[in-house]
């Protein structure tokens, strides 16, 4: 059949005219396959809608789980438990940005985390990588795995967003690092940040972005309950997780199908 392409006209800005309509053929496949091609994308949508609505769902029981657990994240509204600054339990660091100039210290093997890659999500990759040498030119440095990051500063709405290390790697000076630690363990801390996620974001100073640093992050307000509360906590979460990985999964199978039917119907 004759392509749209092929009947463009116009070097700069290629266009199609009326006339070229005219000309233009497509495949018609049978009604009954027409049909067929219908039915399947709405029940794959459908599925596709349900993985959605299963994410959410999971999203608002892990916060009912933190809740029931340990009462409201708000410092100001838990008598619960103590309140303490998070720079005296979690040792907070950051990290720095290798120079561009020097093209070796991009490209290494070593994950390399940026405020744009927290997502309120397990960190297992990141967008870029940098080399031993990038660290040794910079005030980068190398993080543990469950090491929850913060987003000091950020476009939009990245400001006090966060991740959890499920790999070892260094950030960039956009982000704190707050390594693991045996008085606020690293599940209750990433989800207490999630939940405080305005609170949080409140605490910005600056001009035209407001933005956290290291000594706003230490003086951050926090309920510590007992650490075997903490442990059931991040046991049920780890439950949790594997439920919505397998949620995630599925749902990125089905947008996969998704994407195959619609070239077949095109």
């Amino acid at each position: 059949y004759v392509r749209a392409a092929q009947l463009a006209a116009g070097a700069n800005l290629p266009r199609l005219s009326a006339g070229a309509f005219d000309r233009l053929s497509i495949p018609v496949p049978t009604l009954p396959e027409q049909q067929r091609i219908v039915d399947v994308l709405r029940q794959a949508e459908a599925v596709a809608k349900l993985r959605s609505d299963v994410d959410d769902l999971l999203a608002r029981i892990k916060r009912q789980l933190f809740i029931e657990m340990f009462g409201d994240p708000n410092p100001k509204f838990n008598e619960q438990w103590p309140i303490v600054k998070l720079g005296s339990c979690v040792t907070v660091g950051t990290g720095g940005t290798p120079s561009r100039e020097q093209a070796d210290s991009y490209g290494g093997s070593l994950a390399w985390v940026k405020s744009t890659d927290l997502k309120d999500d397990l960190i297992s990759f990141t967008e870029e990588y940098v080399s031993e040498a990038g660290i040794t030119r910079s005030n980068a440095k190398t993080y543990p795995k469950q090491t929850v990051m913060l987003a000091m500063y950020g476009q939009g709405q990245t400001r006090g967003r966060t991740g959890k290390l499920l790999i070892e790697a260094a950030c960039n000076q956009a982000c704190a690092a707050l390594l693991p630690s045996d008085k606020l363990l690293p599940d209750y801390l990433w989800v207490w940040l999630q939940l405080s996620y305005e609170w949080v974001r409140s605490l910005g100073r600056g001009g035209q972005q407001e933005n956290l640093n290291l000594d706003i992050v230490r003086a951050i307000k926090i309920p510590k309950p007992p650490v075997a509360l903490q442990q059931e906590f991040s046991r049920r979460l780890s439950a949790l997780v594997e439920t919505t990985n397998a949620s995630r999964l599925g749902r990125q199978g089905m947008e996969t199908l998704l994407d195959v039917l619609r070239v077949d119907a095109q």
